[in-house]
């Protein structure tokens, strides 16, 4: 992940690729770096990603709470 450190967009990607590679816990990590990448204001698509990697890790009440974060930050999403 140092690779990426910073980039947003990279982590975000990153985060995509382990989730559907099997590996939930390292991204969710990546989901949540890249949160803190940006001004700690995650937009409503990086909140839904970061709830698809906290199912996958098994944390479903974790992720039902951030989807629902997504919905409330943007109504239409």
């Amino acid at each position: 992940m140092s690779h990426a450190q910073g980039n947003r967009a990279a982590l975000v990607a990153l985060g995509n690729g382990l989730r559907r590679a099997g590996d939930a816990g390292s991204a969710v990590e990546a989901m949540r770096a890249a949160i803190a990448a940006g001004d700690g204001q995650p937009t409503s698509a990086l909140l839904a990603e970061l709830g698809l990697a906290q199912l996958a890790a098994g944390s479903r009440d974790v992720a039902i709470e951030t989807l629902k974060q997504a919905i409330e930050r943007d109504t239409n999403f």
